[in-house]
């Protein structure tokens, strides 16, 4: 199982920063991968979107838990893919430590030819910044190459 992990700290409440990305209509406004995010109940929802020039279309878990300040998700079938993000207080109330976290079970579809943990470090890391502009009000959804150079051809 690989594993991929990253923080970032906000210039936001964290209460405000948890209500942003616990709403699950927010999705594809801060992943960079989410072009569609469907409830499909109470805890489970359909995504679809592209990642390294594949497309995907998967169902899973989708759980916040406002008291802790964690959400926890994951895929159906046997990728294992999982992960958790948590939202604690900085170093005063209107500062945020964003952390994230993924699993990635051997499993999951690799795209020959790519370098996984790149994309998975990357994916991460524009998460975190497109959460903070947005939270911070400058700027939006940062896109990962793979997707703003499909773009720009």
């Amino acid at each position: 199982m690989s594993e991929y992990q990253n923080s970032i700290i906000i210039a936001a409440n964290p209460d405000k920063v948890f209500d942003f990305v616990a709403d699950m209509n927010n999705l594809p406004q801060y992943l960079p991968t989410v072009h569609n995010a469907t409830l499909e109940s109470q805890d489970r929802l359909r995504i679809q979107g592209e990642a390294a020039g594949h497309k995907y279309d998967d169902t899973g878990y989708f759980r916040a838990n406002k008291e802790s300040h964690k959400l926890e998700w994951g895929s159906d079938g046997e990728s294992n893919y999982s992960g958790w993000l948590k939202v604690d207080q900085g170093e005063d109330t209107s500062s945020t430590n964003l952390s994230v976290h993924i699993s990635c079970g051997e499993s999951v579809k690799k795209p020959e030819g790519v370098d996984w943990d790149n994309v998975m470090n990357e994916g991460i890391n524009k998460t975190l910044q497109s959460i903070k502009n947005l939270c911070e009000g400058h700027g939006g959804k940062v896109e990962p190459k793979a997707a703003s150079q499909k773009s720009q051809q």
